[in-house]
């Protein structure tokens, strides 16, 4: 499975695992984390409704992305933009896996 991006998200990052919480909020972006080439952004830390952070990988690298699209991808994340983010809390430990980002509009 590939993800896909566009000018308003970036959808199908990772499949829905049986027995994971599903949930959809809006949070704005606090920081991020790229990987050790500087190529792909690795994790986003999102403020959620309770002012709480929440760092969240982004499995950009397992995407399926062409180089353009890592790039894009990259450049879609913008500190202090808000989005509506679609994501699984998987285990006990509540451990977030991003499925999909939307631009908060």
């Amino acid at each position: 499975m590939a993800a896909e991006i566009s000018n308003t998200g970036i959808t199908g990052i990772a499949p829905v695992d049986s027995g994971c919480t599903v949930k959809t909020d809006t949070m704005g972006v606090v920081a991020v984390q790229f990987s050790k080439s500087g190529m792909t952004l690795d994790l986003i830390q999102f403020l959620n409704a309770d002012k709480s952070i929440m760092a969240m990988p982004t499995d950009f690298e397992n995407a399926g992305f062409s180089t353009l699209q890592q790039s894009q991808a990259n450049n879609f994340i913008k500190l202090g933009n808000f989005y509506k983010v679609h994501y699984q809390l998987c285990g006990q430990a509540g451990y977030p896996t991003l499925l999909d980002i939307h631009t908060a509009k």
